[in-house]
């Protein structure tokens, strides 16, 4: 297969796979509310405008967005093309970087096991941060990569990138600390003081507050070393980030032959099997029992509505039990298998950035106050490049069978996502034609978020996010106590395979 075969490839089963999702609809997702709000600002009025809950890491996302507005129009939809670019940008631009170390048909593999990764691919039809932070990501691993062949021009190539990939995600910091690390034990004097000079930058922009628009955010999401929770907490998210990486990039540690090291295997072993065992233990194996998660059941989440999100009902189509601890020990072992597969010793320097990168990424997400399983897309991305490193199996036959698994998964669950939303929002354009108010519904996280914007705060007095009234709630379930439906929006599941519904429920007098 040559080069451009596979990057015909790569484009086609992209556009499919676009297609069959459909990202028309002019709603947000998730966090969409609040970017969508400064980047119509920006538009119109030509300034960054911030809400108090976000931070203010993602001003190169506000302008892309803004450009492709004032062209195509001020919509959700236009905003969601925008970041399928940069999804687009990202697997052409990984399958570049490998095909340097690997033939067209195994570059094309790991490109793939990008995209379809099924976080990855439901962010690529939001306007959050993610995927803008992987593209940039990439693009300062192919300017560090060209720095290291030849220094010269491409140094200062390399500075630039990487100070403009902080102005997407705090997360952005291991684009200098990785080619530091490596430029460092490899005594690259140029390129180590090149990447010292990003570093500080970074820190000059963290102190003088430019990176730091919103405290709120600052509280929620910044490193917390609180005494005797640490430990627990960090060894929970240092598996919950291995689990997610070799959850959906299986087929990269099915395609290798890796030598593992057993010392770290050992030792993740232990933190894995307590966070895996403690979790399991308090009713919640994976995917874990939070609000925030994208990975929720048998689709891609996270689901928003009052029954589920806020009462912590179960979903209609929520895993069996046993399922869900199967899943869990699989992925656990998983984890041990990939943390242990981490080549060390090689040279390749495209690979040993992977790993100084999937390191300290472990090392942050650790530490971090809060942890969603979307977070593993900006620590785990470098994990396609270990295709790079060692002997590949010759028939890769269940390595190619687990991704077109995992990218039905990521086609069918980021198709019913959207539209289970376009349900939700039909059912709250139908209250509002009936004459109830933000204040008088929970109509879920990204409806309620209009107001909380509007007031300043989240929490605006019952339960749940941006919540004054639950007298009209929308819902997956039919049955609710206390209420009686008034009307069910139905919406396909599986690509049409199955129906749900989101349910229009009034409190009963």
């Amino acid at each position: 297969m040559t080069t451009r075969r596979a990057v015909l490839l790569l484009i086609a089963a992209f556009a499919l796979a676009v297609a069959l999702v459909n990202p028309i609809g002019n709603f947000p997702l998730n966090d969409d509310w609040g970017v969508g709000f400064t980047t119509f600002t920006l538009l119109h009025t030509g300034t960054i405008e911030f809400t108090p809950f976000a931070s203010a890491t993602a001003y190169l996302q506000f302008v892309w967005g803004a450009l492709w507005a004032s062209v195509f129009g001020e919509s959700f939809t236009v905003l969601r093309f925008a970041t399928l670019t940069l999804s687009l940008g990202s697997t052409l631009l990984a399958f570049f970087l490998l095909r340097r170390a690997v033939s067209a048909p195994i570059a094309m593999l790991g490109a793939f096991a990008l995209l379809f990764h099924p976080l990855f691919f439901w962010a690529s039809f939001t306007s959050m941060t993610h995927v803008p932070f992987v593209f940039l990501s990439l693009l300062a691993c192919t300017a560090f990569v060209k720095a290291w062949e030849r220094e010269g021009v491409w140094l200062a190539m390399a500075f630039l990138v990487c100070i403009a990939s902080f102005f997407t995600r705090q997360f952005a910091i291991l684009n200098a600390v990785a080619p530091f690390l490596v430029a460092l034990t490899l005594r690259r004097k140029k390129i180590a003081i090149t990447y010292a000079a990003a570093m500080a930058v970074f820190a000059a922009l963290v102190l003088s507050g430019v990176l730091v628009a919103s405290q709120k955010e600052l509280v929620l999401h910044r490193p917390a070393f609180d005494g005797a929770k640490l430990a627990m907490r960090a060894s929970h998210y240092f598996f919950f980030h291995w689990q997610n990486a070799a959850l959906f990039f299986a087929p990269i540690l099915l395609m290798r032959k890796a030598k593992l090291s057993r010392i770290t295997m050992a030792v993740c072993a232990v933190i894995f099997a307590y966070a895996a065992i403690r979790m399991t233990a308090i009713g919640a194996p994976i995917p874990y029992m939070n609000s925030g998660n994208v990975f929720t059941d048998f689709g891609l989440g996270p689901p928003t509505l009052r029954d589920v999100f806020t009462w912590r009902m179960a979903h209609p189509f929520a895993l069996p039990f046993a399922v869900k601890v199967a899943l869990m020990v699989v992925t656990t072992a998983g984890a041990v298998i990939a943390a242990g597969a981490l080549p060390v010793r090689e040279e390749n320097v495209l690979v040993r950035f992977a790993v100084v990168y999937l390191i300290c990424g472990s090392l942050v997400a650790a530490f971090m106050k809060i942890n969603f399983d979307r977070y593993s897309i900006d620590t785990a991305w470098p994990f396609i490049f270990l295709l790079a490193a060692g002997p590949l199996r010759r028939r890769p036959a269940a390595a190619v069978a687990t991704l077109v698994i995992l990218a039905m998964f990521a086609v069918c669950g980021t198709s019913e996502y959207l539209a289970w939303n376009r349900a939700r929002w039909d059912a709250y354009a139908f209250l509002r034609a009936n004459g109830v108010t933000l204040e008088q519904m929970d109509a879920g996280y990204e409806v309620n978020s209009m107001l909380a914007l509007r007031e300043g705060r989240k929490d605006l007095g019952k339960s749940g996010v941006g919540v004054v009234d639950d007298r009209f709630v929308l819902t997956f379930r039919r049955d609710i106590p206390g209420y009686r439906m008034l009307r069910a929006f139905a919406y396909p599941r599986w690509l049409g395979l199955s129906h749900g519904a989101v349910h229009v429920q009034m409190r009963a007098p």
